[in-house]
């Protein structure tokens, strides 16, 4: 279980806002671990709370795999993590390569 600590929701929101890299690598890394998963939600991670002791998890929905992976697609980019990007660009072709599989198999 990964854990991201923040003060406070608000300082967790600012991040997002900000487009932080490590939570972006983070949430990256973990939906391509799980490209083929068959769960309603795929773990992300525990986002810890400091100021107000508490912990919530960040999950994903696969049907929002795609997109969450080209928003921090262009953190990652703004950060110069090539190599991470060039493996998130091959996520979401396979993933964009698996809707067509389905669609004409329906």
């Amino acid at each position: 279980m990964r854990t991201y600590k923040v003060r406070s929701e608000a300082e967790f929101m600012e991040r997002v806002k900000q487009g932080d890299a490590k939570l972006a690598s983070i949430i990256c890394n973990a939906i391509t671990a799980n490209l083929d998963s068959t769960k309603k939600h795929v773990y992300i991670v525990s986002v810890e709370m400091e100021d107000e002791e508490e912990f919530y998890d960040l999950t994903c929905n696969p049907e929002e795999f795609i997109v969450t992976l080209e928003k921090n697609l262009k953190v990652l980019v703004d950060n110069e993590l090539y190599e991470q990007c060039r493996e998130v660009v091959e996520a979401i072709k396979h993933l964009k390569q698996k809707e067509i599989s389905y669609e004409k198999s329906n």
